[in-house]
């Protein structure tokens, strides 16, 4: 059987790379899960806040370093713009590649995540540089903001969109995902609707794979036996000497004054 190629979206996105990108990106995100459960695990955690903490930093970080394995991509943070994590770019075809985990469970599909709010101007930037996307709704509290202040506003918000613009448009891989397993993965163009209410607008998507090769997920399954594995506290050998040795003639002892240093100072200073 003749396998089925990239996708006239995938092509107009990605060029050359677009079915070398889907295996890598998909095997990106589906790695960072693996090491997210890992994490989840280690720490014995109830709450799933550890997951999600290691799920953000491990997907951004999985993404850029595709740029090591994949001729063609940079890795790079816009220039004026606070972001913690660079963003993985296609040179060719000048789209950046934006994770973001919109769910939690599975019930939550890509047609129903909402971004996190407040929005940063970041996302509010990068969700509205679809190939197809349109403006942005303002939120309430900008529709009774003074004039002065709102100006301001739409100038910062123009002055990050045009940075990020310079990279051309923006795809989103979506996840939703839990220490329970991966519910959906896939990308797409998506457009911020209402700021103020985090609504988003799929124009496309795209399911990726979830699997993951048997050689990249070797290590994180031995980690996690690893971590199960590990001895509990009462399981440990008690030795009731605890290296215990008595104490030296020649040994100060509490009783003893210690000798009085010039301190310079009443106050201390971080300097």
């Amino acid at each position: 059987m003749t396998p089925i190629g990239p996708s006239k979206w995938a092509v107009e996105r990605f060029g050359e790379l677009a079915t070398e990108l889907t295996g890598h990106v998909s095997e990106a995100l589906v790695t960072a899960h693996h090491d997210a459960v890992s994490a989840h695990v280690a720490g014995n955690m109830k709450a799933n806040d550890t997951y999600g903490n290691t799920m953000l930093v491990r997907m951004n970080e999985a993404l850029s370093a595709l740029t090591a394995q994949v001729p063609g991509l940079a890795s790079r943070k816009p220039e004026g713009v606070r972001s913690r994590f660079p963003l993985l770019i296609v040179e060719d075809t000048a789209v950046a590649i934006y994770p973001w985990r919109f769910g939690d469970a599975p019930q939550v599909r890509h047609e129903d995540g909402e971004l996190r709010r407040p929005v940063s101007n970041l996302r509010a930037a990068a969700f509205s540089l679809a190939a197809a996307a349109g403006s942005v709704q303002p939120s309430f509290e900008e529709v009774d903001a003074p004039i002065a202040e709102l100006e301001a506003q739409w100038a910062e918000d123009a002055e990050i969109h045009e940075e990020l613009a310079k990279m051309g448009s923006v795809v989103v891989v979506g996840i939703s995902s839990g220490p329970d397993g991966i519910f959906e993965l896939g990308w797409g163009d998506v457009e911020l609707v209402d700021r103020d209410t985090g609504e988003v607008r799929w124009l496309h998507w795209e399911t990726l794979p979830t699997s993951l090769g048997a050689a990249a997920a070797a290590p994180r399954t031995v980690l996690r036996d690893v971590v199960q594995e590990r001895p509990k506290f009462d399981a440990i050998p008690f030795d009731d000497s605890l290296d215990l040795l008595a104490r030296r003639d020649d040994a100060p002892s509490s009783e003893q004054l210690a000798p009085e240093r010039d301190t310079g100072t009443a106050e201390s200073t971080d300097d």
